[in-house]
């Protein structure tokens, strides 16, 4: 709120001595200056840690040519750990960067026109990237995988998206180890999964080959040059009666000897 009163003139914003342009008066740490072109200037960077747990890249980098710096007394300065996102304090999946692309995500999907589609989270061990987890209430054959493959292809949870994984509405994705029991009980490996080759990934990908992340430097060439593989995994239940109950609550099973078939 505060980004957003600046840029519209609110009285809570100063401006940048050498450029003119407004930041929050409550911010903590502010720099000013300048970034040349990367035609114009680069500067050797890294390797450094990146947030999937493991060295990025290094190459040449934009640089940007600090004019002023503006900061409170004992200023905090908000960071993540370059470390496994498993860690404590690095998981993305929660807080983050990992909200923002699951509500792009949801918002891809319904653009597209995939209809039921209940909900969208990021796995902890994947980051806010990797691991893609979509729930659906199933209103017709092939609705899992369309779902599966427009969340492949639209930039939101393509980029960087190792796996997708559908699941039935009844599952809380939100809730830790309830996505990996509906695929543990619920998929066949056989006739429930597709693998995709050659859709959008990351430079900081680690699966990336060298000579392949080389040609994808964001600023040398189009970041889309880099290819990955994603997996579609549907932790579903599909078609016809599996004959058994599953367990609700606090130890009550739902009755009749049958589990909820959707679709």
């Amino acid at each position: 709120m505060s980004l957003a009163g600046a840029s519209a003139g609110d009285q809570g914003s100063q401006v940048a001595r050498v450029t003119g342009v407004p930041f929050p008066n409550d911010a903590e740490l502010v720099y000013e200056g300048f970034m040349p072109s990367p035609a114009e200037l680069t500067m050797h960077e890294g390797p450094f840690g990146e947030w999937p747990g493991y060295y990025a890249a290094s190459g040449p980098e934009p640089v940007l040519q600090v004019k002023a710096i503006y900061h409170r007394d004992d200023p905090i300065q908000c960071a993540t750990p370059p470390a496994r996102p498993i860690y404590p304090g690095t998981y993305f999946g929660t807080a983050g960067l990992g909200a923002h692309p699951r509500r792009l995500a949801l918002d891809d999907l319904e653009a597209a026109g995939v209809p039921g589609i209940k909900g969208v989270w990021k796995m902890p061990g994947g980051g806010s990237r990797f691991i893609n987890v979509i729930a659906i209430e199933q209103m017709h054959a092939g609705h899992a995988k369309m779902a599966g493959l427009v969340a492949a292809g639209c930039g939101s949870s393509t980029y960087l998206g190792r796996i997708i994984i559908l699941v039935d509405d009844d599952i809380d994705i939100t809730k830790r180890g309830r996505g990996e029991w509906a695929v543990a009980t619920r998929w066949d490996p056989r006739t429930a999964t597709d693998i995709i080759d050659g859709v959008w990934t990351g430079y900081i990908d680690p699966m990336l080959l060298p000579e392949r992340r080389a040609k994808g430097r964001p600023h040398q060439q189009p970041h889309h040059h880099l290819r990955g593989a994603a997996v579609c995994v549907e932790g579903r239940v599909s078609e016809g009666e599996c004959g058994r109950s599953w367990v609700r609550g606090r130890g009550r099973a739902q009755m009749g000897g049958k589990a909820k078939i959707l679709g």
